[in-house]
């Protein structure tokens, strides 16, 4: 989970309506800038309606990517669990230096108690 600022240029008299998928909005909910605490997914979106007293705008939608550019392996969608915790374990090992004894012990470790659960 993050939490990020959002802002938007207002034109003077404006309101704004913000909406948030897959977050919650923390602070400003009425004003030109947000807060937002984002979940746990992987793709979230933004969306702001400007108004006055004459006309509003159309949705004006900001897609968010919240996957970290650090994450070399994805989420397979569908997938069991034990399968997502083999790839976070590859990937672990893929970032350490070359001990094969330790990572073949760490996996036999994984191995069982994903058995016995």
């Amino acid at each position: 989970m993050s939490t990020e600022f959002y802002s938007y240029p207002l034109s003077n008299g404006s309101s704004v309506t913000w909406k948030v998928d897959g977050g919650n909005i923390l602070e400003g909910s009425g004003s030109s800038i947000i807060k937002v605490k984002w979940d746990n997914t992987t793709i979230g979106t933004v969306t702001i309606i400007e108004s006055n007293d004459n006309c509003s705008s159309q949705n004006v939608e900001l897609k968010v990517n919240l996957r970290s550019e650090n994450d070399s392996f994805t989420i397979i969608p569908r997938k069991s669990v034990a399968r997502l915790w083999n790839e976070a374990l590859l990937d672990a090992i893929r970032r350490d230096y070359a001990r094969p004894t330790v990572h073949a012990r760490n996996l036999f470790h994984t191995s069982v108690a994903m058995y016995d659960a």
